[in-house]
């Protein structure tokens, strides 16, 4: 398993090996700046789970009668025994609602049907006004649906029981290269100093970098749609 230490490592050896962050010198990420490198990392994080839908989610929605508009926030979110009308989404203690809902993927009743979203054109379909909102158009007995969402990584926080080498990051390998260019260019953007970044040549920043090699994954296999399998690596030599 990956480790945020892991990742620090990269960091120092590599993309930011000649780049004196913050309170480091050149090659290395002291503690006191690991606040500001792991803001870059959980931005980095999020826009890499946006791009590939790299982690789903499941949460249970318990239909209450005469309401129409659900929020999916935490918010509303309780243990079954404590489930009621203004805590309809259940979860458990071991797997919680963090708030991690990037885009709602479908919406399915406990027969398995799937309700048509933002489609007035059907008879019970769901309208989803904002990213984490959901507007039955009927709701004639009330269910518990299923609502299948692609999902945020979980968010990293500095606190004082902070141990990089005890938080795993929970990433396939293959979008290790886009992150450190992501983060990098994040961090360098913030220096504004680095000559890689200051070069008027594209080609030559962090940023532009981390586009083809998102661009390249895409290419190879990695699908950003909401009903495919995302992985094709496997018959082409990657793991």
């Amino acid at each position: 398993m990956l480790t945020l230490q892991d990742l620090f490592d990269m960091l120092a050896y590599g993309e930011l090996s000649r780049l004196a962050v913050g309170n480091s010198t050149l090659g290395t990420i002291v503690e006191a700046d690991h606040p500001k490198i792991v803001s870059h990392i959980n931005l980095g994080l999020t826009e890499l789970h946006k791009r590939f839908n790299l982690k789903q989610r499941d949460l249970k929605l318990h239909q209450v009668t005469g309401v129409n508009t659900y929020y999916l926030r935490s918010t509303y979110a309780a243990v079954t025994e404590y489930v009621d009308d203004t805590t309809y989404i259940e979860h458990t203690v071991e797997e919680p609602f963090t708030d991690d809902l990037l885009k709602v993927l479908s919406i399915k009743t406990p027969d398995g049907t799937e309700l048509s979203i933002n489609d007035s054109t059907k008879n019970n379909w769901v309208s989803i006004p904002l990213f984490d909102t959901l507007i039955f158009s009927n709701i004639s007995v009330p269910e518990i649906v299923t609502v299948h969402y692609q999902a945020d990584h979980p968010k990293i926080v500095v606190e004082n029981s902070f141990n990089a080498k005890n938080i795993d990051l929970f990433i396939p390998n293959y979008i290790l290269d886009p992150l450190l260019l992501f983060i990098a260019g994040r961090i360098v953007r913030g220096m504004n100093t680095s000559p890689a970044e200051g070069s008027t040549q594209p080609v030559n920043t962090f940023m532009y970098q981390y586009e083809l090699a998102c661009k390249k994954l895409e290419t190879l296999g990695i699908m950003t749609d909401d009903n495919t399998t995302r992985l094709i690596f496997d018959t082409r030599g990657f793991v």
